[in-house]
């Protein structure tokens, strides 16, 4: 808890590794289904309710690097900013990560986040992921 859902209006430019989402219009509804466990309060959502609905600007990249056949980069990052709202929500969402194949069988993968929803927290968040995974193919 909470459950995030998003509804998006907008325009989406793509070159080859880069993608823009240009959204004047966004819609997002938090939702809080565990009241027991999680205070709605503590997400901004009014007392006696399980859900808000916010509704926005929002802009999403992506892009994807392929340096070698062995290392891969690729970020994406959201920024949502409420503007129906004297003190709109301020969201900023930047996820990093950097793939590396050390054989046919071995690869690893590290990812970085930085995360600012100014609902849950007013700090930055950080999550940090380091991963091997094996691989076969039969």
């Amino acid at each position: 808890s909470p459950a995030y859902i998003q509804f998006i209006f907008g325009m989406d430019y793509k070159k080859t590794d880069l993608s823009v989402l240009l959204s004047p219009y966004t819609a997002i509804i938090t939702v809080v289904a565990d009241t027991a466990d999680v205070d709605p309060k503590s997400f901004k959502i009014p007392e006696g309710k399980r859900s808000n609905t916010v509704n926005g600007f929002s802009v999403t990249v992506n892009w994807k690097k392929k340096f070698s056949s062995l290392i891969t980069y690729q970020t994406k990052a959201e920024v949502f900013y409420e503007y129906f709202e004297k003190k709109g929500q301020k969201r900023l969402d930047w996820e990093n990560i950097l793939e590396i194949q050390i054989n046919r069988f071995l690869s690893t993968r590290s990812i970085f986040e930085l995360r600012y929803f100014d609902n849950e927290s007013e700090k930055f968040q950080f999550k940090e992921n380091i991963c091997i995974s094996f691989k076969y193919k039969f």
